[in-house]
């Protein structure tokens, strides 16, 4: 059986995939990825859990004017430290994001 933070990191990757698709790259859908990056860095479950890096990553290649926007944002806030990377592979990136999500969706067939 599935524990409740897994299920839960199942349902944000989801939500992720939402994002990428119904809000564009736009300086209007700074809130929802704002919010969204905010979640998994504050929530300790998530924070050790969630691949960061890979989810930024996919964001800068897939949403460049979102991800600038982010940058600039967060640059005084510690918690949005991995926005600052610099070495990103988004090949590498969305091969690892998949391979995490298959791993949750292996852990709840259901889904």
């Amino acid at each position: 059986m599935m524990k409740h933070n897994e299920s839960e990191l199942s349902a944000l990757l989801k939500y992720f995939d939402k994002l990428l698709q119904e809000y564009p790259d736009e300086a209007n859908s700074f809130f929802a990825y704002k919010n969204f990056l905010k979640i998994l860095v504050d929530h300790p479950d998530y924070s050790r859990l969630w691949p960061a890096a890979e989810v930024v990553t996919v964001i800068a290649h897939k949403k460049p004017h979102l991800f600038n926007l982010l940058k600039k944002q967060s640059s005084d806030r510690t918690y949005f430290y991995f926005l600052q990377a610099k070495d990103r592979d988004y090949d590498q990136a969305e091969k690892r994001l998949s391979h995490f999500k298959a791993l949750q969706k292996d852990k709840n067939p259901i889904c």
